[in-house]
């Protein structure tokens, strides 16, 4: 879809996409295989009602998926409190107990406290009328079309190709441009969305002046991965199933900051980056299955020639 559309921007499409998760018209899920995730997605022309969300998360178990949000990423956020606060922007109070039910009796739940449970209640009585989705971005969408009658056939979950959140993935809030100290305004209120793990953000903000500073080194991330993808036909670099190797840069590039003398460090560090991700990209094409596999690397061969010109 953003490869594809002229029109409408990556934010548009991101803004739109988040919209159909909240209300109940597409579903995500994943599976982990190997190191990495395969990801699917379940859409359907009207909003999913109790009877097809209990009969999808059923199939979807017994092919060994999971319901994913991007809330529910990390498994101290898989509190049964999360998954209600997402199923009810689009479900009602009674229909929620029958889900509650069955994601008490077959969802690995992590616990929480009493007085976490009671502000989280408090919480959900208002989240209708809240947007919960925080929708992972930067997905490739697969051939997924069940209807609001249809279930969640094994075959069809068995087919998926391995996408993402490139979405993850998330994105950065970039339209302010005052100067802001993270005294006055936490990162958490600053960075609203990004491929970036949290571990990474801290990083950035640990060796950043400012909130700009932050910024404009999120988006020389974006700005290089788009550079490289535009330069491969479009090949797609999954972000989150590179993590460990993003932040690895991260680290290299601020102890080079501080042990070296670089003229321009946006520079050096745009270059850095764009190598960074055409190493994923052919680490992607060596580890999975691709049409046009060769093509694609003799596209990363010229690429890594043109960039060591360019230096």
């Amino acid at each position: 879809m953003y490869s594809r559309s002229e029109k409408n921007s990556r934010r548009k499409i991101d803004r739109a996409w988040e919209e159909l998760i909240s209300q109940g018209f597409i579903l995500q899920f994943r599976k982990r295989e190997g190191r990495n995730f395969l990801f699917t997605y379940v859409y359907s022309l009207e909003s999913y009602d109790k009877q097809d969300i209990l009969g999808i998360l059923e199939e979807a178990k017994q092919s060994d998926y999971h319901f994913y949000h991007r809330s529910i990423r990390n498994k101290d956020e898989r509190t049964l409190q999360s998954y209600l606060n997402i199923f009810s922007t689009f479900l009602s109070n009674d229909d929620l107990k029958e889900v509650k039910v069955w994601l008490e009796k077959n969802e690995s739940l992590t616990k929480v406290d009493q007085s976490d449970n009671e502000n989280s209640n408090d919480q959900s009585a208002h989240s209708k009328n809240e947007d919960l989705s925080n929708v992972q971005n930067e997905q490739s969408i697969v051939e997924s079309s069940w209807g609001s009658s249809n279930r969640l056939t094994k075959e069809r979950l068995t087919s998926e190709k391995r996408e993402t959140e490139d979405r993850d993935t998330k994105k950065i809030d970039t339209q302010g441009n005052e100067e802001k100290s993270f005294s006055s305004n936490p990162l958490s209120e600053i960075v609203t969305q990004t491929f970036l793990t949290a571990e990474a953000i801290d990083l950035i903000a640990e060796n950043s002046k400012n909130v700009n500073v932050v910024k404009e080194t999120i988006d020389l991330m974006y700005q290089a991965k788009k550079y490289v993808q535009d330069h491969l036909d479009g090949f797609p670099i999954v972000a989150e199933y590179f993590d460990k190797q993003t932040y690895l840069l991260l680290q290299r590039f601020y102890f080079k900051k501080h042990t070296k003398k670089i003229h321009s460090l946006k520079g050096y560090f745009y270059n850095m980056a764009r190598n960074h991700w055409l190493e994923m990209a052919e680490m992607s094409l060596h580890q999975g299955h691709y049409p046009n596999k060769t093509k694609y690397l003799a596209r990363c061969q010229e690429l890594y020639q043109k960039l060591k010109q360019e230096v």
